[in-house]
């Protein structure tokens, strides 16, 4: 690529690239904790039979969602295979629409900056 500036086209063919950020950011997440912060109003049964009680904060822990064996095989291992489709990795919208990747928040209040961020790092 010489002296060029990337842009969002090269960006899109550089898969290589793109499957190291993606796994820099999800094993270390710029931001562990969603500002999703939510008080409860009352009593609500998770699924799991455990019981979050009224006027309790809730909030996303993204750490603990990057981390999660049940969303990636070895959690705690760099490897840029779960982003290269050629190797038959995960297809994550890191534009806060897939949360199993969200490092710059997600939906309606994802950080305005997220494009032009992403071809920074």
């Amino acid at each position: 690529m010489g002296n060029k500036v990337l842009t969002e086209i090269d960006v899109a063919n550089l898969p290589y690239l793109r499957a190291v950020v993606n796994e820099t950011l999800r094993l270390h997440p710029p931001s562990p904790l969603l500002p999703w912060a939510r008080l409860l109003t009352s009593d609500i049964q998770l699924s799991n039979g455990m019981t979050v009680l009224a006027n309790t904060i809730a909030m996303v822990n993204m750490w603990a969602v990057t981390h999660d064996p049940n969303i990636w095989e070895e959690p705690l291992v760099f490897k840029l295979e779960r982003f290269l489709k050629s190797e038959g990795g995960a297809d994550v919208d890191i534009r806060g629409w897939d949360l199993r990747l969200a490092p710059f928040r997600a939906g309606r209040r994802i950080f305005p900056l997220a494009r032009p961020c992403y071809l920074y790092i």
